[in-house]
C-alpha cells in the first residue's frame, strides 16, 4: 500500500482519557505549534483525577495542555 507524501492526511477524531491528577482539571488547551493557533477540544468529562476529552489529530504532534 501507497500514498501520496505530499497530500495532507484527513484529521481524524480519538477519544483520551486521562488519570492521575490530584485534583480537577481547570483549564484545557490544544496548542497546534505549527499553524501557532489553538485547536478545538470537547471535554467529555471533568473529574477529581479524570479527564476525557476528543481531539482531531493529524499526522504532526498537537500538544494537550492542562492546568490544575
Amino acid at each position: 500500500m501507497t500514498y501520496d507524501v505530499t497530500k495532507p492526511i484527513t484529521e481524524e477524531r480519538y477519544r483520551l482519557t486521562i488519570v492521575g491528577f490530584g485534583t480537577t482539571p481547570k483549564r484545557i488547551r490544544f496548542y497546534d505549534p505549527l499553524t501557532d493557533k489553538t485547536v478545538a477540544v470537547k471535554v467529555t468529562r471533568r473529574e477529581s483525577g479524570k479527564l476525557v476529552v476528543e481531539v482531531s489529530v493529524t499526522d504532526y504532534p498537537r500538544l494537550l495542555e492542562v492546568w490544575l
